[in-house]
């Protein structure tokens, strides 16, 4: 061979060598960076470990694990797009993947609320590794939202026949069960989830899926308890805090809704809906708010692309802010943009409810039927459309004043014009009801706002200062219809004559009135409360100015410190006639499995399955029983009040008792011993509330004591009971312990 031949040869061969050997070399840096990226994800470190992965995939482009583990990396920091990307190179390099890639791109898609997609991922993943029952769940969960109910439910039963335990196929199921309106097997399957999830780090997870539940059920306070019972096993779980914090600020409780949504953001700033709520929030926990509040919906406007986010910020906006003008203004423009964006049924109706709220009936009804119309189409349900419809038809034709129809005192007949003759009462309660059919918007009596139902009834207390009083009842339906009543009431004053001055110095024995008023806003572990210390207080007021109770106020106690109250009571010496008044308001609760109810008190832990830091019904009738006074009404304005005696008794009292003389009256009565109870109702929750008005309860209960006895001046329990009785939940009342019959508890105007 000649000798350049050779050279030419020669130089080929050490080329191609060190060709080899550069791609041995890189394949051999891009597998160490591989492994780097490895162990940094398995220890959380995803942001650096996305750097490893990138720098394997540039030195070798063809590896489909780096692609792999890199869309895994991005997916554990909610980074859905680029976990996709990943995902699909990965498979595209080699679609003989294994199950995780098919299961995490379809978990990816899941998140990306690609539902069809996430389950053709699924069954691939499942056609690999058929025995996983994970795979089974995750595919269960996407034919949930596609409300396939049948094909989830059979999901997570083949999960179960593989892991007859499976906490997270029982958490699924429940919520499935729960989408078919199946609430009684929803709660049990959820609930064993939780048991048998006891030590699991995903928990926390399961006891969402039940608050979520209870959210759905309306069951508010429960909701809120196992939301809380989530965060605490994982404080950053964003599910929870947002959820938690949407459904404090719907109760009212401002500034634990604040914290709630602040945390949310701070565990992910991506959560954009978060701003919205702390925004509100911040609103109604200070004052001048709202320059804070507007920051916070700008980040949230920021962020928004999607017509579902422009429905979301005017649908809390519209929700929580109906009095601000200002903000609904901006809640119609939001709702605008939705319609512009995704003409539906949804954002159509919204838009119908916010014009129609600033008084833009005719346009609001033009698209009301535009979503009745979307309805129609689709099949779904439009009750509330058909609602809004029919309210904002009344209103357009309403130029009709509302009819006031008074029903006490009883009007006089046509001769005497309007003129009723009242003997001595000070003081008369007004009451009746106003028609209408676009809807009441107020009842004045005399200038001062009397009370009004839902179904128009209204009642109302004015004084009678002159022998000859005119009283006025304005009633303004929601069209700005005015209606007035006026009649004439003449206060008749008996003259005294000897022989009824003799009548008059009756012996009417009254002993010393005690009042024990227990009220708990401020919890340690519970939600806080907003009114049952502002209850408590008005109700001490007019038991005392009133009727001349001495007071006792307890705020904000410890269990010790009620039970140690209620032990310094049974301490006390009492004479015949003494009576003694027992007033809670706070939280309750009821155990199913021991059938008991408790009262809640500061220092209550929030699932103490023991109970030992509630106090027990039973153990607060015992306590209560063995006080030595003669005559005890107790009160519970909490949430399962009435599971305080399992039997429910209501004595009404007959009419022709009120005829006897006063002093005869409470003589008679006092005779017997009381142990006597009424509560805010039966085996539910009940309702705290807003700011800075008393609960449903207390305010009829303050009305009673406002009505001063009528005109012989006592209240008594069966009177209190008229008042109370139209309060939702119903109010529940009865007797316990060694109460005798006939028994009752009066309170006298001193």
């Amino acid at each position: 061979m000649p000798k350049d031949k050779k050279l030419t040869a020669f130089f080929a061969c050490l080329f191609t060598l060190s060709f080899v050997g550069s791609q041995v070399l890189l394949a051999q840096t891009a597998d160490q960076y591989l492994s780097k990226g490895k162990a940094k994800s398995e220890a959380g470190a995803y942001a650096q470990a996305i750097q490893d992965f990138t720098k394997a995939i540039n030195l070798n482009s063809r590896s489909d694990d780096a692609y792999h583990y890199r869309g895994e990396a991005y997916f554990r920091i909610r980074r859905y797009k680029n976990a996709l990307d990943d995902f699909d190179k990965a498979i595209a390099l080699d679609p003989r993947q294994s199950s995780a890639s098919y299961h995490l791109r379809g978990l990816v898609k899941y998140n990306l609320k690609l539902y069809k997609q996430a389950v053709t991922d699924f069954d691939e993943a499942i056609k690999i590794a058929y025995s996983d029952e994970t795979y089974f769940v995750d595919r269960a969960k996407a034919y949930l939202k596609l409300k396939r109910y049948k094909r989830a439910l059979r999901d997570c039963n083949r999960a179960l026949k593989i892991s007859n335990t499976y906490a997270y196929a029982l958490s699924v199921r429940g919520l499935v069960k729960a989408a078919q309106g199946k609430h009684q097997d929803a709660s049990g399957d959820l609930k064993a989830a939780i048991q048998n999830a006891k030590n699991d780090p995903k928990e926390y997870i399961y006891r969402n899926h039940l608050a979520d539940f209870y959210k759905n059920s309306r069951q508010t306070e429960r909701a809120i308890e196992e939301y809380s019972a989530a965060i605490h096993l994982n404080p950053r779980n964003v599910h929870g805090l947002y959820n938690r914090a949407k459904l404090r600020l719907t109760l009212g409780y401002y500034e634990k809704a604040l914290e709630d949504a602040h945390r949310t953001i701070l565990n992910n700033r991506r959560f954009i809906k978060a701003y919205v709520l702390r925004g509100i929030a911040k609103y109604y926990s200070g004052v001048n708010q709202e320059v804070n509040m507007k920051k916070d919906l700008e980040k949230y406007l920021r962020f928004a692309r999607k017509a579902e986010d422009y429905h979301f910020l005017a649908s809390l906006v519209y929700s929580h802010m109906d009095k601000n003008k200002t903000m609904l203004v901006n809640a119609e423009s939001w709702a605008a943009k939705a319609v512009k964006m995704d003409n539906n049924y949804e954002n159509n109706l919204l838009y119908a409810n916010i014009l129609y709220s600033n008084d833009k009936p005719v346009k609001a009804l033009s698209y009301t039927e535009k979503a009745l119309t979307f309805a129609k189409n689709l099949k779904v349900n439009a009750s509330s459309a058909n609602t809004l419809a029919m309210r904002i038809n009344r209103n357009l034709k309403d130029i009709k004043p509302p009819v006031i129809r008074i029903s006490s005192p009883v009007l006089a007949n046509n001769n005497t014009r309007g003129v009723i003759v009242v003997a001595e009462d000070k003081k008369i309660t007004i009451a009746g009801q106003v028609v209408d059919e676009s809807g009441v918007e107020s009842v004045l009596i005399n200038g001062n706002p009397a009370r009004v139902d839902n179904l128009g009834n209204f009642d109302g207390v004015t004084v009678l200062e002159k022998a000859e009083n005119l009283v006025q009842v304005k009633a303004t339906d929601k069209r700005g219809n005015i209606s007035i009543q006026k009649l004439v009431i003449k206060r008749k004053v008996k003259k005294t004559t000897p022989i009824a001055k003799k009548k008059s110095k009756e012996n009417l024995i009254l002993g010393t009135h005690r009042a024990l008023l227990i009220a708990t806003n401020q919890y340690n572990h519970w939600g806080d409360l907003l009114n049952p210390i502002f209850d408590a207080k008005a109700i001490a007021k007019d038991l005392k100015e009133i009727y001349g109770f001495e007071i006792d106020l307890l705020e904000n106690p410890t269990k010790d410190e009620i039970v140690l109250k209620l032990r310094s009571y049974a301490k006390k010496q009492y004479a015949n006639n003494d009576e003694l008044f027992i007033f809670f308001a706070g939280h309750g609760q009821f155990d199913e499995v021991f059938k008991e109810g408790y009262l809640v008190t500061k220092d209550s832990k929030l699932n103490d399955e023991s109970k030992s830091s509630y106090i027990s019904h039973s153990n607060l009738r015992t306590y209560i029983n063995n006080i030595n006074c003669k005559h005890i009404f107790l009160m519970m304005d909490v949430c399962f009040g009435g599971t305080f005696d399992p039997l429910i008794a209501s004595r009404g009292l007959k009419e022709h008792e009120l005829t006897k003389s006063r002093a005869e009256y409470v003589n008679r009565k006092l005779r017997y011993k009381t142990r006597r109870y009424l509560t805010s109702g039966g085996k539910e929750y009940v309702p705290d509330g807003r700011p800075g008005s008393h609960s449903p309860f207390a305010r009829r209960f303050l009305t009673a004591l406002r009505s001063e006895g009528g005109e012989n001046g006592i209240l008594s329990i069966s009177e209190i009971l008229k008042f109370v009785q139209t309060v939702t939940p119903n109010p529940r009342s009865g007797e316990f312990g060694s109460n005798e019959p006939g028994s009752e508890f009066l309170f006298v105007v001193r």
